[in-house]
């Protein structure tokens, strides 16, 4: 028994707590077509880092990117619709980077039409701290559109209906839906709570063929599991949503 305890005691003093982040892209809803637009990149609890590399994914079609703004001095380059950010303190630790919860940098672009995800291109972004220790990160994508509720992205080549997950997810306050018509249809999207209340219509119209976007705030409810509904013609279709505030 003796050893039992003692092996638990060795296990315990021995894992390694790797540090956590959250990185969030916001979201700019209202665009105006053809202008200068800056995406923000925030950053909660971020310390003691000393390398970073980053890619976020965006649609060409809909923004032309420009350049990076940073108070640090970070290098950027994008290729066919991939921004690749990189950032090392060659101070050999002395300057490490940390951010409690505020501004990361701001991407610049010149926003075309439309709308476009921005995403972390999760499986090429990396953070160290000076330990040299791989920085557990949380991210949350965001969206850029021209219109605060519905727009028609591209209604060509469109060949079928679905319903896509909601982004970002889980979301405070504000998350955004998307779908697709294969041709122009009454639509009716509607929220409902876990024990299938309506809790809102976000839409309920005659719709045009192509992607759709529109934006759900959830200002007025509470925390939980919530599921949003799809109608269009004889479609239907059904996804969960989970809202943490």
């Amino acid at each position: 028994m003796k050893k039992l305890f003692l092996f638990i005691f060795i296990f315990i003093t021995t894992v390694r707590v790797f540090p956590q982040t959250m990185l969030s892209i916001k979201s700019l809803y209202n665009q105006q077509n053809n202008t200068n637009i800056s995406v923000k990149v925030r950053a909660n609890s971020l310390t003691n880092i000393e390398a970073i590399s980053l890619s976020i994914k965006y649609d060409t079609t809909i923004m032309k990117y420009d350049s990076i703004s940073s108070n640090i001095g970070m290098l950027s380059n994008a290729s066919k619709g991939v921004i690749k950010i990189a950032w090392i303190d060659f101070s050999g630790g002395a300057n490490p980077l940390s951010i409690i919860n505020g501004d990361f940098f701001n991407l610049n672009f010149t926003y075309l039409s439309g709308a476009s995800k921005l995403e972390f291109y999760k499986t090429d972004c990396e953070l160290r701290d000076i330990n040299d220790s791989i920085v557990y990160v949380q991210y949350s994508d965001g969206v850029v559109t021209s219109e605060i509720n519905s727009v028609n992205v591209d209604s060509r080549n469109i060949d079928l209906f679905s319903l896509k997950q909601n982004y970002p997810n889980p979301f405070n306050p504000s998350t955004m839906i998307g779908f697709t018509l294969k041709k122009a249809s009454r639509v009716r999207l509607v929220i409902f709570n876990l024990i299938g209340e309506r809790i809102s219509t976000l839409i309920d119209k005659e719709m045009g063929a192509g992607e759709h976007n529109v934006l759900f705030n959830s200002k007025n409810i509470n925390s939980g599991i919530y599921f949003y509904k799809l109608e269009a013609g004889s479609y239907s279709e059904t996804k969960k949503m989970i809202l943490l505030k």
